[in-house]
């Protein structure tokens, strides 16, 4: 937990990740976390990753929704879940984790590595003693939590995220202007995803 940067040097060690662009394409994507009972319904899935920021609560914030931690609450007896956010390692963001931990009830994954690392995936992986094709996961971000998960085999979910006006430009506004038209194009080769 040394790292106090929120530079995400692992974006870039993994550079290689979005040669692939298919590993940007989610198999599912949502407007609101609600939907997710639906694909969950469907899946063949038995862990649950979430990304927390954006996904859970909006970036920085602390109090998780009452309505999302109603719905983590009904699905947490069905699956087995863990956090894994690219949140930077100070003190005082590892104890805002360790609140929401506390609402939810769910354990983060603090890694070294940052996402979209295979090692911050695999670390989650081992937590929830699953397999990927098993696991799902569930997060904002497209050139983190999508392309990770799905270099892994994971199954993944894009949400809308909870409130745009809470990122910090150069870590994710800016990226995330780049985000949609690499997810168009991507589509535009591979059309057999949604």
């Amino acid at each position: 937990m040394t790292n106090k940067s929120t530079f995400n040097i692992d974006f870039f060690l993994n550079i290689y990740l979005f040669l692939r662009i298919e590993n940007a394409i989610p198999d599912h994507e949502i407007k609101d976390l609600h939907e997710i009972r639906e694909i969950l319904h469907n899946a063949d899935v038995e862990s649950i990753i979430w990304d927390i920021d954006q996904t859970l609560v909006a970036y920085g914030k602390t109090t998780v929704p009452e309505d999302i931690q109603n719905l983590i609450s009904n699905l947490k007896p069905n699956f087995r879940m863990c956090f894994l956010s690219n949140f930077p390692h100070t003190e005082d963001r590892i104890e805002r984790i360790r609140t929401i931990e506390k609402q939810l009830e769910i354990d983060a994954i603090f890694s070294k590595r940052r996402k979209p690392s295979p090692v911050a995936f695999h670390l989650a992986l081992d937590y929830l003693r699953s397999d990927p094709e098993k696991t799902m996961m569930v997060g904002d971000r497209i050139l983190t939590d999508i392309i990770g998960a799905n270099r892994l085999g994971l199954k993944t979910v894009l949400v809308a995220p909870l409130d745009k006006k809470t990122d910090p430009f150069l870590m994710v506004t800016l990226p995330r202007f780049f985000e949609r038209p690499y997810l168009k194009l991507g589509r535009m080769i591979h059309r057999n995803k949604p």
